[in-house]
């Protein structure tokens, strides 16, 4: 090694010895076929010294208390390479590392705890993304936006062009569900810190605890509503331009509905996360029993992840595959957390994702035919 030394012999820095070698070949060989391209031998002498300290220095006798060993090491390093001919916009898999935790980063001072997206949180929907129907519309979806650039932002051909699928951040909401399932995060948020607001007659809202509303149901920490289930929706106002309606979407509707069992419960989440007969979207916490409460925490934590992450409008297909980072919020024992629409709708969407996703996907496919029947849409598919 180089070691630099001041004047009494104090070593100022040390660097090790760097040897450089190149190796080139040629050839012709098939996709996936290993090639060794080179061989390089290294050699290496090492002499080792033991000795008696002072007694192995003695001149003469000092032989009896020392030994010197050496040895000769060979070592040859072979360079193989296996060339793989990617079609496009196709990852390389086999660079990938394993699915490992200490790819993950948590328990940070100044950065964001992250999670490396495994193979396991990614559904395998081949049968939607090679779905007949739904590759032909995306391709004349496309096709008219090439001769329109304009159309591709604005629905119907959004979410054909943009998307792989229509409704595909339903289907990423779920996805990261499981994530926040399995890593336990949601464990730190106690139902005591959950809030709602309540409408005042004069303007403003009155802050009410979720603990406030199941305390009548709850006994031993057990929440069960028994035959029934409370109801808290939400109504999407925010994109109204109606009067009166600016403050109204943080303040929920609270009833109770009749709920004989868990497969009512499915059928009424279904219903009560309908449109309205006015064609106003609206989405809806339902609790009947303690896993509700489970499934509402891990729906808090859900929308802080996709806040974090850009929003619901990032959560697609190609964000969510393996080898990303998604990046987790830190949650701490005794923070507030806020019901309000978004929670509702990933409360829905975790349960009900796969019928969620066909409703849209048949949605947009009968607006976008609709769409391409337009003269001027005609006008461009049949224009070279």
């Amino acid at each position: 090694d180089l070691v630099m030394r001041s004047g009494d012999g104090t070593i100022l820095a040390a660097a090790p010895t760097i040897s450089t070698r190149r190796v080139q070949t040629y050839g012709r060989i098939p996709n996936n076929t290993p090639l060794i391209i080179g061989g390089l031998v290294a050699r290496e002498e090492m002499v080792r010294q033991d000795k008696v300290p002072l007694l192995g220095d003695l001149p003469l006798i000092g032989f009896a208390f020392r030994s010197e060993r050496k040895d000769r090491m060979k070592r040859e390093v072979i360079i193989v390479l296996t060339p793989h001919v990617l079609p496009e916009n196709k990852e390389a898999r086999r660079s990938l590392p394993k699915d490992e935790n200490l790819f993950d980063s948590f328990g940070n001072d100044l950065f964001r705890d992250s999670y490396r997206i495994r193979n396991e949180d990614v559904f395998d929907l081949t049968f939607l993304l090679e779905n007949r129907r739904i590759v032909t519309y995306r391709d004349l979806a496309r096709q008219a936006a090439q001769k329109n650039f304009r159309l591709a932002a604005v629905e119907p051909f959004r979410g054909f062009v943009r998307d792989s699928v229509p409704g595909e951040s339903i289907l990423v909401t779920r996805m990261i569900y499981e994530v926040i399932k399995r890593l336990d995060v949601a464990r730190v948020i106690e139902t005591s810190r959950i809030i709602y607001f309540e409408g005042q007659q004069v303007g403003g809202y009155n802050v009410k605890y979720l603990e406030q509303l199941l305390q009548d149901r709850t006994k031993d920490g057990v929440t069960d509503f028994g035959a029934q289930a409370l109801a808290i929706t939400y109504r999407y106002d925010r994109a109204s331009l109606e009067e009166g309606r600016l403050g109204s979407e943080p303040i929920p509707e609270i009833k109770l509905v009749d709920c004989p069992n868990r497969k009512a419960w499915g059928q009424f989440l279904w219903e009560l996360n309908q449109p309205t007969p006015d064609g106003q979207q609206q989405h809806t916490i339902l609790i009947q029993n303690d896993s509700d409460i489970v499934r509402l925490s891990r729906a808090l934590v859900l929308k802080r992840v996709a806040v974090l992450n850009g929003g619901t409008d990032e959560m697609r297909l190609k964000n969510f595959s393996v080898g990303k980072v998604l990046l987790m919020p830190e949650l701490k024992r005794g923070q507030i957390h806020v019901l309000d629409a978004d929670t509702a709708m990933y409360f829905f969407h975790t349960e009900h994702y796969y019928a969620a996703t066909l409703a849209e996907i048949e949605k947009q496919l009968k607006e976008l035919d609709r769409a391409l029947r337009r003269p001027e849409i005609r006008l461009l598919l049949e224009t070279d």
